[in-house]
């Protein structure tokens, strides 16, 4: 399991943390991270399925 810290408002960013399970495409060369994709308040919670409880 990958533990990658995550602040941006980003599709695969869950609770401070990246849930991108596999690599994809590269979608931005000039961010930080190379996989970022802004997430849009009309998108919902982006890509990312929670896999844990409360």
């Amino acid at each position: 399991m990958k533990i990658i810290q995550c602040a941006e408002s980003c599709v695969y960013q869950e609770d401070g943390y990246c849930c991108l399970e596999e690599i994809s495409v590269v979608n931005n060369v000039n961010s930080i991270c190379p996989h970022y994709i802004e997430k849009s308040s009309d998108k919902g919670n982006g890509f990312c399925q929670s896999s844990h409880s409360d």
